[in-house]
């Protein structure tokens, strides 16, 4: 019975893919299937309701989820069902979400968010929401894809999260990328022979934004997770800038802090490269990391064309990793 309800879920939406004018019934029975008693078909609902959306085409796309917008708002709508809306929408990677009337749109959702008291429903609607256009994920999939040709459309979507919804669980994170995306970007001109202004991007930049996001760990509006790892970057930016002091200072904040004997450093790379062979991919232990920097930043004291290239090798060797769970 589970199969055979299954397949005509499947077949009802690859037909809503192809004849959007069935849709309403169609989307229907996705919502009836997120209210049933059963997990597993609970489950591939969500999942394939996230596929159809990211099948459908901007103005059926807009239409749908300004639907299931409504649904999820409606007082009258049981838990099960806008837990299942949070996860179909929640789950899109491949677009965004866009319905005329956004800012209305997201308000309602984020106010949900804020209001509700069960903990699994906040989380899928916390996730619905950064899925938005503009929001966390479309920011992210302009740094995945080395993006800088509108520097100022991305910085904007970054700023969103954690100027518009600073309670979402998303807010300290784009923040953090915002600091290395602007490192980033200096990086990628730099590579184009474009001469970027390392002061600029760096020193007004990335580094005044990540004083920012410290500052907010500090003062308790954001849980110090990253704290370590913000203060690593910083002091590896510093280097960049030939400011060794202020890079050894950071590097020893991470080692009297008491923090840091439990929180850990996550290296993608440490500088960015388009090269494989300079991703890292690795959790280290903060404290371990920033002694063993700070030794070849004291020996080595003097920036030149080749440090970044020597410093990158000698970090390499480094072997403290931390076991995620």
């Amino acid at each position: 019975m589970l199969k055979s309800r299954y397949i005509h879920l499947l077949t009802c939406i690859l037909s809503l893919i192809f004849f959007f004018s069935v849709g309403a019934f169609c989307q229907e029975e996705i919502l009836k299937d997120m209210g049933s008693d059963n997990l597993t078909q609970r489950q591939n609902t969500r999942k394939a309701l996230t596929d159809y959306l990211e099948k459908l085409d901007e103005a059926n796309r807009s239409a749908a989820v300004t639907k299931l917008i409504n649904t999820l708002v409606n007082p009258a709508t049981t838990y099960q069902v806008k837990l299942g809306i949070g996860y179909g929408l929640g789950g899109l990677r491949k677009v965004s979400w866009k319905v005329a009337n956004q800012q209305e749109a997201e308000m309602s959702v984020y106010n949900l968010f804020r209001s509700d008291k069960n903990h699994t429903l906040k989380v899928q609607l916390d996730d619905l929401l950064m899925t938005a256009a503009v929001l966390y994920w479309d920011a992210i999939n302009d740094y995945n894809n080395d993006r800088v040709d509108q520097v100022e459309v991305t910085v904007g979507k970054f700023r969103r999260v954690f100027e518009t919804y600073p309670e979402s669980s998303y807010a300290p994170k784009a923040h953090f990328f915002l600091a290395g995306y602007y490192t980033r970007v200096y990086f990628i001109l730099k590579n184009k022979n474009m001469n970027p202004s390392v002061n600029m991007w760096i020193g007004e930049k990335a580094n005044i934004v990540f004083q920012d996001f410290i500052s907010k760990m500090e003062k308790g509006i954001y849980k110090p997770g990253r704290l370590q790892e913000a203060r690593y970057f910083l002091a590896l930016n510093n280097v960049l800038l030939d400011r060794f002091k202020d890079a050894r200072d950071h590097l020893n904040e991470i080692m009297r802090d008491p923090r840091s004997e439990t929180q850990i450093i996550y290296i993608y790379q440490y500088y960015y490269s388009p090269r494989n062979e300079d991703i890292v991919d690795v959790y280290f232990a903060s404290r371990q990391l920033a002694q063993y920097t700070e030794i070849y930043l004291e020996r080595y004291p003097v920036f030149d064309n080749s440090y970044l290239e020597n410093l990158v090798k000698y970090l390499k060797v480094f072997k403290h990793p931390v076991k995620m769970n």
